[in-house]
């Protein structure tokens, strides 16, 4: 079968029936709540908490566990027993009784807030609920419910896969294969029960990527401020992670876009870029004081400042992420190595495309690559 070389239309209903299908899989294994472990999830849905329950960025917990106090924001060790790669730290204070912060961006929290609401009408609909029933209460409900969001975000962007791939003129075998094995042979599974902030990337990519890469000619003027309001909601869900896949489409826009639209393509894909900045920036203002101040690295988390500052850390970085046997990707998800095989065949029927797709992933590769 030879590659595709043109566009064609796409009927949604087979790639949102895989999309169901997928996202009835991960009930499978759901969790049914927001786990307490995973301190970055649950501190995310802190925040939804937050901005529903008292339109505020300040969180509360009822345990405390993992709330820290810095005077003036003063970097601090790690909490005693903690774990370098997962330190447990919910949110900060810059003083006893708060109020506490989280490190984490406001998109996922936000995007989560229906749920939330949906989850607490459910929670309070039934008498028993809360009233007398053990161990079920309208919390315990809402966590729940919320829960659902990264199924339904990793099937949203399996539905997208198998689009794209249907709009460059792949048969739906290819949409198919391509969209069960990223939901299926792919860590992109047990994300689902995390409420980390992953998969919300992911989809952002994933409509970025469709956005610009729709229209056979050169990109659009449209299409790039849909690209760029997919990556604004990136950054405003982690922004340091987010950064380098600006500048990659960035990059690309300013190769590809004809020159007479060029920067009318650049102006759509800054817009809500600049928006979202600066809405972080308020964000970060409100936490920490100052513009800049994201929270990282003022509690051991070194880790989590990307990319590596150093050439050592980069190479372990890199190997750990990809090949070992803590959280090697290909380790645990050897279908990428037919990557090999399948990328030359995209690349020769849509050059651009292929060489975008390569640039993300040797960003995220070099984003995550901390030790």
């Amino acid at each position: 079968m030879s590659p595709p070389s043109h566009r064609a239309p796409v009927s949604w209903g087979f790639p949102i029936a895989v999309g169901v299908f997928l996202f009835l899989c991960y009930l499978l294994t759901f969790p049914g709540t927001i786990a307490p472990s995973v301190s970055d999830g649950r501190a995310m849905y802190m925040i939804t908490q937050a901005l529903v329950d008292r339109h505020d960025v300040a969180v509360r917990s009822d345990s405390g566990k993992g709330f820290l106090v810095t005077p003036a924001w003063k970097p601090l060790p790690l909490p005693g027993g903690a774990c370098a790669t997962e330190p447990a730290v919910n949110a900060i204070a810059e003083q006893p009784g708060g109020p506490y912060f989280t490190k984490y961006g406001l998109g996922q929290s936000l995007l989560a807030v229906p749920l939330y609401v949906l989850g607490g009408v459910i929670g309070g609909a039934y008498p028993t609920v809360g009233h007398g029933t053990p161990g079920i209460n309208r919390a315990e409900v809402q966590a729940a419910v919320t829960g659902v969001y990264d199924p339904l975000v990793t099937a949203l962007t399996a539905v997208f896969l198998c689009a794209l791939a249907l709009r460059l003129g792949w048969p739906r075998r290819v949409g198919l294969g391509l969209a069960l094995l990223f939901g299926l042979a792919t860590p992109a599974w047990p994300y689902t029960a995390t409420f980390l902030s992953e998969p919300t990337i992911g989809l952002c990519l994933i409509g970025a990527l469709a956005a610009i890469l729709w229209s056979a000619d050169h990109p659009s003027p449209l299409g790039s401020a849909v690209c760029g309001g997919w990556l604004g909601l990136a950054l405003l869900t982690h922004l340091a992670d987010s950064l380098l896949y600006v500048g990659v489409f960035g990059a690309y826009l300013l190769v590809e876009a004809a020159r007479r639209n060029r920067w009318a393509n650049l102006a759509g894909f800054a817009g809500p870029l600049a928006v979202v900045l600066l809405i972080t920036a308020d964000y970060n203002l409100a936490r920490f004081g100052g513009i800049l101040s994201t929270g990282y690295g003022i509690v051991g988390d070194h880790h989590d400042l990307h990319p590596p500052r150093t050439l050592q850390g980069l190479w372990e970085g890199v190997y750990g992420l990809l090949f070992s046997p803590g959280k090697g990707l290909f380790l645990y998800a050897p279908i990428l190595f037919a990557a090999a095989w399948s990328w030359p065949r995209f690349r020769r029927s849509w050059p651009a495309g292929a060489w975008l797709c390569l640039a993300l992933v040797a960003a995220a590769v070099l984003g995550h690559a901390n030790t």
